[in-house]
């Protein structure tokens, strides 16, 4: 899916900037990804009712996805890969899984942006 544009809404040290081994520290990235598909394409046709959706002047479908993105803050330490957590109704579930780590409460007047 050709990603169009990343509102960053958040840039923030995780951990309040611990060293994770070999990768260092990390940061948190938090925003919006916006992407924009051809309907007609084999690999879009399988979305439900994609050819019902309202198009832009260049023929394709617009719509947005909340993303965070955990990464070292020197990318060269990394390793390159990535870990993908495609959520079903806003519930994350691999990093809270991920080496056994606890998952936070969030109660209806949390701050999703709070640094605990």
């Amino acid at each position: 899916m050709p990603v169009t544009h990343f509102d960053l809404a958040l840039r923030r040290p995780l951990a309040h900037g611990h060293s994770f081994g070999d990768a260092g520290p990390y940061e948190e990235l938090k925003g919006r990804l916006r992407f924009a598909v051809d309907p007609a394409h084999d690999a879009n046709r399988r979305i439900t009712d994609i050819g019902l959706a309202p198009r832009n002047r260049d023929g394709r479908v617009e719509f947005a996805a909340d993303v965070s993105i955990l990464m070292p803050v020197d990318p060269a330490r990394g390793s390159g890969r990535v870990m993908l957590d495609v959520v079903n109704r806003g519930n994350t579930v691999a990093m809270p899984n991920f080496n056994h780590a606890t998952r936070p409460t969030l109660g209806v007047d949390s701050d999703p942006h709070a640094i605990d």
